[in-house]
């Protein structure tokens, strides 16, 4: 783990309890509330730092031993993490006190997601691994996940997604290995 301060990087840690395991993604809310997401053979790996250290969260017994690709958070009690397992994607969510799995959604593709990202509560956006021939895109809407038909996108996977501010809906950038479709 490493930390711009503004002039310079800094490595921090080791922590103790966190174990030795590749991280994926990182989302601060404040610069004493950030989530970072990854992987471990044990299980999932969430971390949360509270401006002073880093500290694992759970191991929760609802969320499968996965892969978690990436997380972002709208507010301190509302995050998205999203991933895979060997069953599809994995969704899951902070509520401000625990993360819990949520779904399976009828209607989304069962693929590995890569990435999410919300502009607000009921504006979060996630892709991932490409289902058949067609690009994985899903929305959260407030109250459910639900598969979106994509723009006309190659037949490849979609690894990070990002929304930009502007217009009814703000403007959705999808980012795949070798080129960037706006």
């Amino acid at each position: 783990i490493i930390h711009w301060d503004g002039s310079n990087w800094s490595r921090f840690g080791p922590y103790g309890g966190i174990p030795n395991t590749v991280l994926n993604s990182v989302h601060c809310v404040t610069s004493s509330d950030c989530w970072a997401v990854g992987e471990d053979s044990g299980g999932e790996t969430i971390i949360h730092w509270d401006g002073s250290s880093w500290s694992r969260s759970g191991p929760y017994g609802g969320i499968p031993n996965t892969v978690l690709n990436s997380v972002h958070c709208v507010t301190s009690s509302d995050c998205w993490a999203v991933g895979e397992d060997s069953g599809g994607e994995t969704i899951i969510h902070w509520d401000g006190s625990s993360w819990s799995r949520v779904g399976p959604y009828g209607g989304i593709p069962n693929k590995w997601l890569y990435s999410v990202h919300c502009m607000a509560a009921n504006d979060c956006w996630a892709t991932g691994e490409k289902d058949g021939s067609s690009a994985n895109m899903i929305h959260w809407d407030g109250s459910s996940w639900s598969a979106v038909s994509a723009p006309s996108l190659p037949n490849q996977d979609l690894h990070a997604i990002f929304i930009t501010p502007g217009g009814a809906g703000g403007s959705v950038r999808l980012v795949q290995w070798t080129e960037i479709i706006q």
